[in-house]
């Protein structure tokens, strides 16, 4: 993965994977520079609201990576098996819980 490198291990069996979640969107292969910079902002505002998320990923030995793509949204995880699914169970919680709050104006993009 870009931006998420495995270590390299010896081949005996290993507790780490990785996840992919991709939100498909026909939207980004016809994006303007300005829709660009507009998306680019909305992904540094979620990076700021799940800063707590993240903090606890990290002790849990957990990585993750948002990036925009010409299919949409991508996020990469990378993490111990036992615990990456409940952490990417309430990190796609709270992209949910961000876009609603920007829609209905709770939230700003600062």
């Amino acid at each position: 993965f870009i931006g998420l490198p495995l270590p390299v291990r010896p081949p005996e069996p290993s507790v780490e994977c990785a996840f992919v979640v991709q939100l498909l969107s026909s939207l980004p292969s016809t994006f303007t520079s300005g829709q660009l910079a507009l998306a680019n902002l909305w992904l540094l505002s979620f990076d700021d609201a799940i800063l707590d998320l993240a903090e606890l990923g990290v002790t849990a030995g957990i990585a993750y990576e948002t990036s925009m793509n010409t299919a949409g949204l991508r996020i990469s995880f990378r993490g111990v098996s036992q615990t990456l699914p409940s952490y990417v169970r309430r990190f796609c919680r709270r992209l949910l819980q961000h876009h609603v709050k920007l829609l209905d104006g709770s939230a700003k993009i600062s």
